[in-house]
């Protein structure tokens, strides 16, 4: 059996991973669980013998992969190959997590019998739901300001807004309050940060962006910070891949970040 979970994000892609694996493993008393990621050579030869061998001591045999998008050649065609045997086992399940849409080779996975679901960034309006729910499940109360700010502050990063709903859920008090958000200092600051760097994306002259950047300089904001944080805002796949160059130039050496920004933000 194949489950295919993909999309880039990656919070409640990872939820949904752990409530598919903890429903088997109640399910099955002889579960056994293994992860491969194939950006690992020995981890590709690992799942080879996973999908060749076969126990009598193991009810079910659980395999995570993630990393299909590294493979390359004769080893893109072999997992092509080990997952196609693997449709209609009922002796292993294998779930897949990956970032991105398969390649054609693997266009299968989002076809029937493959169970496969699809978890997008979450808009504006999607956002603001999520916030909700996972605020009631910490048996927390937001105002709307409260909750505008968190959406702002938290914009395309749901890691981020759980953490800090995990921060608020520590607290004595169950009703969170604008005013009591901006008491802390840290969130505070990180508003003010996101709010800019918003502008700085979305503006259309070049003039003021680099003024934003400046700005924030000044306020010896990190540029590896400001970097990042623009880089998530970014939804054009060209501009990420970009992004992307630029960040490995910046980890290599040959580049600073605010060189980065600034050409990205020229662009």
């Amino acid at each position: 059996m194949l489950i295919f979970l993909y999309g880039p994000e990656s919070y409640r892609r990872q939820q949904k991973l752990r409530s598919i694996t903890d429903g088997y493993r109640s399910k099955h008393s002889g579960f056994s669980m293994e992860r491969f990621f194939l950006e690992k050579k020995e981890d590709f030869l690992r799942l080879r013998d996973f999908n060749k061998n076969r126990s009598l001591f193991d009810a079910l045999r659980f395999g995570i992969v993630s990393g299909i998008s590294s493979l390359e050649g004769k080893d893109k065609k072999e997992l092509s190959a080990i997952l196609s045997e693997n449709l209609d086992n009922k002796d292993a399940v294998i779930l897949i997590s990956e970032e991105k849409k398969p390649a054609k080779e693997f266009g299968f996975l989002l076809k029937k019998p493959v169970l496969s679901q699809e978890f997008k960034d979450l808009d504006s309006a999607q956002a603001r739901r999520f916030l909700q729910e996972a605020s009631k499940e910490r048996d927390l109360k937001l105002d709307r300001e409260s909750q505008e700010l968190l959406i702002k502050v938290y914009e395309g990063n749901v890691w981020g807004l759980v953490t800090e709903l995990d921060k608020l859920a520590l607290l004595n008090k169950r009703e969170v309050s604008y005013e009591m958000l901006k008491s802390h200092s840290d969130l505070s600051f990180l508003a003010n940060v996101y709010s800019t760097i918003h502008e700085m994306r979305n503006s259309r002259r070049i003039e003021r962006r680099l003024s934003l950047l400046e700005q924030s300089m000044l306020r010896n904001v990190d540029s590896g910070m400001i970097f990042n944080i623009f880089s998530t805002f970014l939804k054009d796949l060209a501009e990420r891949v970009r992004a992307a160059d630029y960040d490995v130039l910046v980890k290599s050496g040959r580049l600073e970040y605010q060189e980065a920004l600034f050409a990205l933000l020229l662009n």
